[in-house]
Formats: C-alpha cells, sequence, structure tokens
C-alpha cells in the first residue's frame, strides 16, 4: 500500500520552538552517534519537530504518515547550518540514514515493552530543479516516526519537553547533549550517574579514555548549559560518578 503524504506546512523554529522527545531517543545508544557532529543533533531534533507539526493515525504499528517534504532553506534556518550546499546537506542526512540505534523500553498498546535496533529514515531524497528552490523528500522508519509523534508521548509519558532554540544555541555536541542530560532528569531535581552511563548519555568516546578527560569536556560546556537551564554538579572521583542538582523552575 503506498505511504499518504504528509506536505510540511514549514514555520520558523521561533514560531514553534518547543518539542516532546522520547527519553529512550535522549539515552539510547548507538555507536555511531560518537561521529555525529553538533549538526547532526540539531538536524535530528529539527526533523522530531517537522513531524510533530501534523496529526497522524494514533496506535502501534499502525500505518503512519512518514514521509515528509522540507526545503533545503527551511533547514538551513531553523539548524543554524551556514555555508553549506545541496549535497552537503544531503551528505549530512545520509550519514543520519546509515546510523542504527538500540533503544529499550518502547511502549506498546498490547502492554508489552520492546527493545529494538531500528535506523531513522528508510530513504533520503534529494529533489533539484534549475530556477526552483530545491527540497528533501525524507522517509520515516515506522517505529522512528511513531517515537516522533507527540500523541504517542502524550499517551505513553517518558518524554522531555526540549527548546530547539536552547540546543541550537549550543555550539558543542557535548553541551547539546549535556543540556537534554539535564532536561531528562529535571524533574527528580538531583540524580547521580555513574562514569559508563554518562558516557553513553554524552555519546563521548575518545581514543586513550579516562574519566578526566570526560569530567574536562563537562567543565568546558558547563557555563554555556548553566545558563540555558540552571544546575550544579559535584564530582566523586572514587566512585567515578557526578551527582547533578537542577533548578526546576516552575
Amino acid at each position: 500500500m503506498e505511504t499518504k503524504k504528509a506536505i510540511v506546512s514549514e514555520k520558523s523554529r521561533n514560531l514553534e520552538p518547543e518539542i516532546f522527545k522520547q527519553n529512550n531517543l535522549i539515552e539510547c545508544s548507538f555507536k555511531e552517534l560518537d561521529t555525529w557532529s553538533e549538526i547532526h543533533h540539531d538536524l535530528f531534533n529539527e526533523l522530531i519537530a517537522i513531524y510533530q507539526h501534523y496529526e497522524h493515525k494514533e496506535g502501534l504499528f499502525e500505518e503512519l504518515n512518514r514521509r515528509i517534504y522540507v526545503r533545503r532553506n527551511t533547514l538551513e534556518k531553523n539548524t543554524n547550518i551556514r555555508r553549506k550546499n545541496n549535497k552537503e546537506i544531503f551528505e549530512l542526512l545520509k550519514k543520519m540514514r546509515d546510523t542504527s540505534f538500540t533503544i529499550k523500553g518502547i511502549y506498546q498498546s498490547n502492554g508489552y515493552k520492546t527493545t529494538a535496533v531500528i535506523s531513522f529514515f528508510n530513504s533520503v531524497y534529494l529533489h533539484e530543479k534549475p530556477g526552483k528552490e530545491s527540497y528533501f523528500e525524507i522517509e520515516y522508519t515506522e517505529l522512528f516516526a511513531m517515537l516522533c509523534d507527540k500523541s504517542y508521548s502524550l499517551k505513553y509519558g517518558n518524554y522531555s519537553k526540549l527548546n530547539l532554540l536552547n540546543t541550537t544555541s549550543l555550539r558543542s555536541k557535548y553541551a547539546k547533549a549535556l543540556y537534554e542530560l539535564i532536561e531528562l532528569y529535571k524533574y527528580k531535581g538531583q540524580v547521580t550517574i555513574s562514569e559508563e552511563k554518562l558516557k553513553t548519555l554524552l555519546k563521548y568516546d575518545v581514543k586513550n579514555y579516562r574519566f578526566s578527560y570526560l569530567l574536562r569536556e563537562i567543565n568546558k560546556v558547563y557555563e554555556a548549559v548553566e545558563n540555558v537551564i540552571p544546575f550544579s554538579y559535584i564530582i566523586h572521583k572514587e566512585e567515578k560518578s557526578i551527582t547533578f542538582t537542577i533548578e526546576n523552575k516552575k
């Protein structure tokens, strides 16, 4: 059966800056993301935002409108991509299409919770025509489309509200990841996270890794992230963990 097309009504991100991002998308493990840049991170969130502009069928594993059309200028403007031509943006999207990830705790309507290895997109197309504005056509995979769907988050919970103006204002990919980590645990007020989990959440993977390298990276981006969402942290060197205390503004 042919998938119905979801035509994008494009808006400035200033008008709709907030997304509902499933926490398991923040926490998930995918090795390839270690090589993603800050641009990939912003594109990822922007494509969640675009999908959430529309109403889709409710229910797990039902046919969804999974195809979107987005102009190159919209991606460039909303994700702060500068000086990238069409083919460079296409390569960014292609890398995302080639990335697979492991995700846990997917809620199903039949009561099961699922662990899955999936990809983000089935296909990515670049459409160009002389004298016309170019655009991209992206078909989301079924599971990723479901996780992007706002109605799924509202039904099953387990999501964080993220302000994309905040994420795009942060320049480092580790700053963006730390911001999402703080938003993820904001409801707790305080949380202690082990070294291994921090590495996963921040997608931090370097050669000859040491705990001190991870601490140095957090210290480098702390001021920028703290300006967006107030928090503090205490390092436990012997236990190799960090306690984050988050100011939850009502």
